[in-house]
Order: C-alpha cells, then sequence, then structure tokens
C-alpha cells in the first residue's frame, strides 16, 4: 500500500495547478478553508468459529464523533448484534457479532489541500508570522520520551543537507517536513498487526504507519506543535481486498486499510492532517475509530491481543459503503435501508472465500439484490396477470432469503 500511495501522492502534487474554491468554513484564524462531506454506512464484523478459552472479550472499532474544527465526524449506530455495552464481543464461543454505523465525515477539500501540503514543502517559511494559541498549546503538546533528542538530531541535520534553514521553518513548514522525514526517511515502512514502542521504533528504525505516527507526534511535541494521533480506515477504494491473518483470525477490508496517522495544528488553518504515507484528508477520506495524544503502547493489551489470535479462529471483516449506494437500493425496491444492511451483512459473513470479498463483489451483490427483486416482482405479475400487494411481500421475502445472488 505504501508504494501505490506514494505514486498518487506524488502524481497529485506534481499536476496540481492553483485553482480557487469556494469556502465552506473558517479557520480560528478567519481565513476560508474549504469543507467537503461524505456519507457512509461502516460495517463491523466478528464471526467466531472456534471461542478462545483465554481471552474472553475484544472490543471492535466503531467510528467516533470528532470536532477538530476543519475535520468533523458524526456516527450514529443504526443497528447491531451480538455486542453489549462499550462494544464488546464475546469471543469465547463461536458466534456473529457486528455493528453497522452511519458516518458523516467532513474534512478539507483534497484538491485544495494537496496544494497546500505541496506549497508548504516548496516554501519553508509560509505562513510563518502566525502562531499556535496559547490554549491548544496547553492541551495539545506532550511530553516526548528522552529518545526523541536523536530523531531531532537526524532531522536537523537531514534538513541541513537539504540546504533548509531551521530557523527560517514556519510552523507548517516544520510539520509537513517533519512528517516527510518520519514516514520516508527515517523509518522504514515495516508491516506489523502489532505496535511498538517509540523508544523500540527509533532503535531499529523500522514500523508501521502508528509507529511512525508515534514517533512523529512526539517529534512535533518536541518541537511545540500541537499533536494527535488518528486511528481508523482510509477509503482507498481498492480492487483487492485488503486481507491478513495472525494466528487463527483472518482480517478482510474490502475497500479500507487499516491506518494511523497524525494531524497537527497548523496556523492559521487550525487542525490538518500531516498523513504523508497514505494521503488520510489529503487524497482519501478516512472514518476515525479513535483519536489519542497517548503514545505510550500497553504491553498488557499486546499480550491479550497476542494470545486471542493465537487461541481463537474466526474472521474480523471491516468495510464502508457510501450512504447513496445503500439508499438507492432501499429506494429502486422499497426494502427498507435497515433490511438491506442485514442483507449485507449475511453476505458478507457467509461469503465462502472472505479473503476474495473485494468491493467490486459487494457492490455486485447490491446491484444484483435490486435486480432480484424487480425480476421476481415482473414475473409475478406475468404469471397472474395483474398486480397485487403481496408480491412485494414476496419479492422482499426472496431477496433476504437469497444470501449468495447468482452472477
Amino acid at each position: 500500500m505504501r508504494a501505490a500511495s506514494l505514486f498518487l501522492l506524488a502524481a497529485a502534487l506534481s499536476m496540481l495547478i492553483p485553482i480557487q474554491i469556494p469556502a465552506a468554513a473558517q479557520s480560528p484564524s478567519g481565513i476560508a478553508v474549504p469543507i467537503v462531506c461524505r456519507s457512509y454506512y461502516f460495517f463491523e464484523i466478528v464471526k467466531v468459529v472456534n471461542g478462545s478459552p483465554v481471552v474472553k472479550k475484544l472490543q471492535v472499532d466503531v467510528p467516533v464523533n470528532v470536532s477538530l474544527g476543519n475535520i468533523e465526524q458524526r456516527s450514529y449506530v443504526v443497528m447491531s448484534s451480538g455486542v453489549s455495552k462499550g462494544w464488546i464481543v464475546n469471543v469465547s464461543r463461536p458466534g456473529l457479532s457486528y455493528v453497522v454505523a452511519l458516518v458523516r465525515v467532513c474534512y478539507p477539500n483534497t484538491t485544495w489541500m494537496i496544494h497546500l501540503v505541496r506549497a508548504f514543502l516548496e516554501i519553508p517559511n509560509l505562513y510563518k508570522n502566525y502562531s499556535v494559541p496559547t490554549k491548544i498549546l496547553r492541551e495539545y503538546v506532550g511530553k516526548p520520551e528522552p529518545v526523541i533528542l536523536n530523531v531531532s538530531s537526524a532531522f536537523v541535520a537531514w534538513l541541513r543537507n537539504s540546504s533548509i534553514p531551521f530557523w527560517d521553518l514556519s510552523i507548517g513548514g516544520l510539520a509537513y517536513r517533519a512528517a516527510l522525514f518520519i514516514y520516508w526517511i527515517y523509518i522504514k515502512y515495516s508491516p506489523s498487526a502489532i505496535p511498538h514502542s517509540v523508544e523500540q521504533t527509533v532503535r531499529t528504525r523500522r514500523g508501521d504507519c502508528d509507529d511512525m505516527s508515534r514517533v512523529l507526534t512526539e517529534l512535533l511535541w518536541y518541537y511545540d506543535i500541537p499533536a494527535l494521533m488518528l486511528y481508523g480506515y482510509v477509503l482507498l477504494n481498492l480492487s483487492k481486498p485488503f486481507a491478513g491473518s495472525l494466528g487463527g483470525v483472518t482480517f478482510v477490508m474490502p475497500d479500507t486499510g487499516p491506518h494511523a496517522f497524525v494531524v497537527a495544528y497548523i496556523p492559521p488553518f487550525g487542525w490538518l492532517s500531516l498523513d504523508l504515507l497514505a494521503g488520510s484528508y489529503i487524497v482519501y477520506p478516512f472514518i476515525i475509530v479513535e483519536v489519542t495524544n497517548n503514545t505510550r503502547v500497553s504491553k498488557e493489551e499486546v499480550r491479550e491481543f497476542i494470545e486471542l489470535c493465537s487461541t481463537m479462529r474466526g474472521t474480523e471483516i471491516a468495510f464502508a459503503l457510501p450512504s447513496s449506494a445503500i439508499e438507492r437500493v432501499s429506494e429502486e425496491t422499497g426494502i427498507p435501508t435497515l433490511e438491506v444492511l442485514r442483507m449485507l451483512v449475511r453476505f458478507a459473513s457467509s461469503y465462502r472465500s472472505p479473503e476474495n470479498l473485494s468491493i467490486g463483489v459487494i457492490r455486485s451483490y447490491l446491484n444484483r439484490l435490486a435486480a432480484l427483486f424487480l425480476n421476481t416482482v415482473y414475473r409475478l405479475v406475468m404469471l397472474f396477470g395483474e398486480p397485487y400487494p403481496g408480491f412485494i411481500a414476496v419479492a422482499r421475502w426472496r431477496c433476504g432469503a437469497e444470501v449468495h445472488l447468482p452472477t
């Protein structure tokens, strides 16, 4: 995913020409920030085949409400099953659990963001005369670990070799160069389901997106730049699903990539994405399941996760669909939206080869669902010579009964 993301981001940065975009929001300084909003249905499905005798509970990912000025997310759980308070799933016994949430995500226009990132990387002192409000500094600047001093020394040396004067950098110029340095220069990308501490990541100079982001967050704190980490799913619209296994658990993301990245408070605009690794809120939409300033890794949580995967057999599936795609099927067939969502859960959870469950397969199922409904009604009308109210109920029942529709 890393190479493809770099290609797309580089292509976008190199091909972009300045354009004027109507303002949709105001930054804290009053400068216009164009905002786009998208709505999705987010699905989190856990299917336990053999329960774990060691770990009894698993907290599933559920989108959260977020309010960071330029970045806003509102989430409403529309249906769930097998999930207790706190979004906990019992994984000690076989069963199917799921959560479906309607999520509205608002973030800066991607064309505007790409142009802004490019400008900060090309002009080191861009917007240098702006500062961070004292209240934001107090609330969002943490204490970096001592090992970050080594990272800072390497970063300053890299800037010097690039003929970029550190003293002349604006906050935005510094933040985006720090992101470029951490994500692409200082740490080698090494995918892993197990998180690593800041100290270990700096020592080995290897890490996954979350490992890199912990280091970047603390490096920004070192320079008194407010920063937060966002965990969730970047919506990449993949042609093939993101799939992997750890122990007996298979993780499938048809159109999303599990991801973590950093947002920083960049005056005069406010909170902006620094995700130069996968392009979240720069190129791609992102659904947030956690916002945190905690850069420490809990050894106990890591141990429990490893024990769960080694003692349980099952599948976890996470994906998102535009709300319009679901509502279109509901409007065309008259099947209530909640029932369409249940059909999708049944389809995804019972798919014979989950590692091949792409977003294209899911969209195709939705299209065939609508076609089956209309075809059933048509055949009943042709058979009986006139339409009867009961035909609609029969067609809905048939759609609900057919989990795997023929292609």
